[in-house]
């Protein structure tokens, strides 16, 4: 007799304490001003480990955007932790001039971006691939991990089931 073991995860499926937490940090925003990963407790955060080098970062800033924008008032906070070895003084002039398609327009990046430290990555388990992301849920626990590009669809099933 064979036996066949199916196990499906998905979003409440597994209960709170078998998602692991995940770890807090405090991180510079561009304008210098410390924030702390546990500030948004009780908030479903996107954390999402960027550089201004990594062609596929970019390319998923706007979906990450649209992410804050339609969620944002409902709870969602998307950060941005950026990974350049230039830390502020290569990432804020970027941001300060880049503009991203958003509807007609072309706008600037509409959530915080934070100065990483290797560090933090090491105490997210290290990020293997850019961009990596880790959803948190409301509790602080790790509700979806992804390294490489989100898929927009699949991300938003996600914080939609969170919020």
């Amino acid at each position: 007799m064979r036996l066949i073991f199916v196990i499906t995860l998905a979003v409440g499926g597994l209960a709170a304490g078998s998602r692991p937490m995940v770890p807090d940090f405090r991180l510079p925003d561009l304008d210098g001003h410390q924030i702390a990963l546990r500030q948004y407790r009780g908030q479903v955060t996107l954390v999402n480990f960027w550089a201004t080098w990594c062609a596929p970062c970019r390319i998923e800033i706007p979906d990450l955007m649209r992410l804050q924008a339609k969620y944002g008032a409902r709870g969602l906070v998307v950060l941005g932790v950026a990974m350049d070895e230039g830390g502020k003084g290569v990432v804020a002039p970027w941001i300060g001039t880049e503009r991203f398609a958003l509807g007609p327009t072309r706008q600037a990046v509409n959530y915080p971006i934070l100065i990483g430290t290797d560090a933090v990555a090491d105490r997210f388990g290290g990020v293997v691939a850019f961009p990596m992301t880790v959803l948190v849920g409301k509790d602080g626990r790790e509700l979806r991990r992804v390294s490489g590009p989100i898929n927009l669809d699949s991300i938003e099933k996600v914080i939609q089931s969170a919020l």
